[in-house]
């Protein structure tokens, strides 16, 4: 019964690992498109001091979208490593096979949830350095210290 529910948990936790990684390199892709269209567009002018906390931004993002991939090949290698302790066990292999195959699984486990709290670490902290960005450049915009009649 415990072991049903350990199973049934880390299915869970797969997914929920699975979806975060897509949300987050989803919505860092997003935020290096909106970077782009801001480079493009005419009405924003970044000036010298507000074009460091833009560029800082966007490699904030370019870390997140690198770190999506390379978690994604982690949690890859880490399904084939697992794959393979599987097949290997049905066929026999000796416990020294096994438990080298068991440590490559488990450090691609640690690896994948490391470059995982990179990805996340570096998205947000591209969020924050361009919502510093945004309000330098839209300051007058944002607080009018009079109101227009």
């Amino acid at each position: 019964m415990a072991d049903e529910a350990f199973i049934r948990w880390q299915e869970i936790r797969r997914a929920q690992l699975g979806g975060s990684i897509i949300l987050v390199f989803g919505l860092s892709s997003a935020s290096l498109a909106f970077c782009g269209s801001m480079l493009m567009s005419d009405q924003v002018n970044l000036g010298p001091g507000r074009t460091w906390w833009f560029v800082a931004s966007v490699v904030a993002f370019i870390v997140a979208v690198a770190a999506s991939v390379a978690v994604t090949l982690t949690r890859l290698f880490d399904s084939r490593t697992t794959a393979t302790i599987a097949r290997s066990r049905s066929k026999g292999a000796t416990d020294a096979e096994l438990a080298e195959l068991r440590q490559r699984a488990e450090t691609l486990g640690v690896a994948t949830w490391r470059v995982f709290y990179v990805q996340v670490g570096a998205f947000f902290l591209g969020v924050v350095l361009l919502c510093i960005t945004l309000t330098q450049v839209f300051r007058s915009k944002l607080f009018r210290l009079g109101y227009e009649v």
